[in-house]
């Protein structure tokens, strides 16, 4: 079996800065000296190993991104400068994350023929946006969707719209630090429960 695993970056960050990372990060508890080794040795899922797994990290276009005020940086979608405080009450940006929601799209689409398995998931904005995956017409090839230290406002589209039939048997792992000092730990927690 051969697998795809589709990261993407925070805001501000880039695929080649998460690559850089995630092939050097330790994850001794795991017996692996690097997330990249833990990839090449592969996993398993339901008792099937998964071979080696195949890292994508591409990298938001660069646009205005309010809370930088204004200032051009690699986003999947902005936000109000005020994100922070206003938290789950925020708006979403519609049109940003259908356009990022896209570009993933495509090149899942590109390489979907050369894997059995993709997974896709990221960390904090990156996570949000793979979380919209649930709401979207993706492939069947798609067993698993992941979000680090991300999370939804409360009106976002994927709380309004059906999940796609596709999607309703799709496993999502929600990982969120009780230290983040950035995205707070609630803001996590309700995303998980409005998706219940």
């Amino acid at each position: 079996m051969r697998s795809a695993v589709f990261f993407l970056h925070g805001s501000g960050g880039s695929g080649m800065e998460l690559r850089s990372y995630l092939e050097t990060a330790p994850i001794p508890q795991l017996g692996h000296n690097s997330f990249r080794h833990c990839l090449e040795s592969g996993f398993s899922i339901h008792g099937k190993s998964t071979g080696s797994v195949t890292l994508f990290t591409p990298t938001a276009d660069s646009r205005p991104y309010s809370p930088f005020d204004g200032g051009n940086l690699n986003v999947w979608f902005d936000r109000t400068p005020q994100f922070l405080t206003k938290g789950l009450n925020d708006i979403e940006d519609h049109i940003g994350v259908n356009k990022s929601l896209e570009k993933i799209e495509k090149l899942i689409l590109d390489i979907e023929g050369n894997y059995d398995n993709i997974f896709i998931g990221g960390f904090s904005m990156g996570g949000g946006l793979a979380l919209h995956f649930l709401h979207r017409p993706i492939s069947p090839k798609i067993k698993g969707i992941f979000s680090l230290g991300s999370f939804l406002v409360d009106s976002s589209s994927l709380f309004q719209e059906p999940s796609h039939r596709l999607a309703l048997h799709i496993p999502v792992l929600m990982m969120h630090g009780k230290a983040d000092s950035m995205i707070k730990l609630d803001f996590g927690q309700k995303t998980a429960a409005n998706m219940l």
